[in-house]
């Protein structure tokens, strides 16, 4: 899947329920869902417990991780730092030159 990533969907997650009490492995699941197996994996493991692997509560999971990543500070960028940086380089060569003067 070169380009950009796609989240799982909730639809993709029934499937992929369905398709490991099938008995399927994830190769195969990754293969009719057209993900890379290592997106199917992950989500299998992050996911499974003492009942398995199970959609819903997935899910609802899910939601909750990325609500809480999306209220959580954040770091400067980069771009912020370098323009925060070369701020401060440039007063102090402007303080520099006005010395020698």
């Amino acid at each position: 899947m070169p380009g950009c990533y796609r989240h799982l969907q909730y639809e993709e997650r029934c499937q992929i329920q369905i398709l490991r009490r099938q008995g399927l492995s994830v190769s195969e699941i990754a293969r009719q869902l057209r993900r890379d197996k290592s997106t199917v994996s992950r989500d299998v493991r992050r996911n499974s417990g003492q009942a398995g692997y199970r959609c819903k509560p997935t899910q609802r999971r899910t939601t909750e991780r990325r609500s809480a990543a999306s209220s959580a500070p954040r770091k400067l960028t980069a771009a912020v730092w370098v323009v925060s940086s070369c701020a401060v380089e440039s007063r102090r060569g402007a303080l520099a030159l006005a010395r020698k003067q």
